[in-house]
């Protein structure tokens, strides 16, 4: 009996030792893998963007077409590809027009007058309806105006390509009256303080000479004054 025992207390010994042991190995903390696997394999968020700007923004698109460097030829080419016909004339948004049925994008002349454009490209039309574009750029020496009536059927043939241009110190804007009503007429001139009656003068003199570079004014535009 007291062999029995004795041998029952080995086995529980034995039994408690062992589960011990296994307490040990359940309760001891697992390894972190996931902290091996992200210093390992997976990039730091910095190194991610290192050297990766933000897209850039694009810069607006120039509605006017034309920059103060632009040569005659640039605008005459510009000039070439602009329409014909008055419904897609009057549908550009990058042309003010101004024609007996209303005036269109004017905030393109306002913007070019206020300095805040380089270049303003206009739009006329004939008593026929034929287009007439003029171009004026504001460059270093002044204002470039080039003008393009190829499209005027009754322009008549002078062995031209139906481009003018010039290039003027200053640009006038003249107020003037027709019964009661108050215009403004657009030219570049070789004067700064041109009036409106010597501009008249200029045009209705007996001597006038188209040659004679005292003035030299080169029309753009007349409209109502709004």
């Amino acid at each position: 009996m007291k062999k029995a025992v004795i041998i029952l207390a080995l086995l529980m010994t034995v039994s408690l030792a062992s589960c011990s042991n296994n307490a040990a190995v359940e309760n001891k903390p697992a390894e972190n893998n996931t902290k091996v696997v992200e210093t390992e394999n997976t990039p730091d968020s910095s190194e991610q963007t290192k050297g990766i700007t933000p897209e850039q923004t694009p810069e607006p698109e120039d509605t006017t077409k034309l920059r103060s460097d632009a040569s005659p030829e640039q605008i005459k080419e510009y000039l070439r590809s602009l329409p014909s016909d008055h419904e897609t004339i009057t549908s550009l948004k990058d042309v003010f027009v101004s024609s007996i049925v209303g005036d269109y994008n004017t905030n393109l002349w306002d913007d070019f007058a206020l300095g805040k454009t380089d270049s303003v490209t206009v739009c006329l039309f004939t008593t026929e309806g034929d287009p007439i574009y003029t171009s004026l750029i504001r460059n270093e020496q002044g204002y470039l105006a080039v003008t393009d009536d190829s499209r005027d059927e009754f322009r008549g043939v002078d062995g031209s390509d139906g481009f003018r241009y010039t290039q003027n110190p200053y640009l006038n804007i003249l107020e003037y009256d027709v019964e009661d009503e108050k215009y403004i007429e657009v030219v570049t001139s070789r004067k700064a303080d041109l009036t409106y009656d010597e501009l008249f003068q200029h045009y209705a003199s007996s001597f006038y000479d188209p040659e004679n570079e005292t003035l030299n004014p080169f029309y753009i535009f007349s409209m109502e004054k709004k």
